[in-house]
């Protein structure tokens, strides 16, 4: 089974994103679940030691102490195998989101 993680600061855009990924993997038959949706970084980070996360969505404009940027940075260090797909509005992050080895 596939493990996502969703950190966005929008509620509104988090359930989206969540009921998007559930309806996706129902449809495809896909054995996947979101295992983690928050707002919290320090949630995330902390998860992200306990259970196996495969794939992260990261909204990069965060109202947080951290970026979304920063926060692909510190789970690079805990899990280099983690997929990280950022989702913005702000083009003017996509290329440094690269850095991250990114989607």
């Amino acid at each position: 089974m596939l493990n996502f993680a969703l950190i966005e600061d929008d509620e509104k855009l988090l359930n989206h994103l969540s009921h998007m990924l559930d309806s996706i993997f129902l449809k495809h038959d896909f054995d996947a679940k979101v295992a983690l949706m928050t707002s919290n970084v320090d949630l995330l980070l902390k998860n992200m030691n306990e259970q196996k996360i495969d794939v992260l969505l990261i909204g990069l404009d965060l109202k947080s102490k951290l970026t979304g940027l920063e926060i692909a940075e510190k789970v690079r260090k805990l899990n280099k195998d983690c997929y990280l797909i950022f989702e913005t509005s702000h083009i003017e992050y996509a290329l440094m989101a690269y850095k991250y080895k990114t989607f």
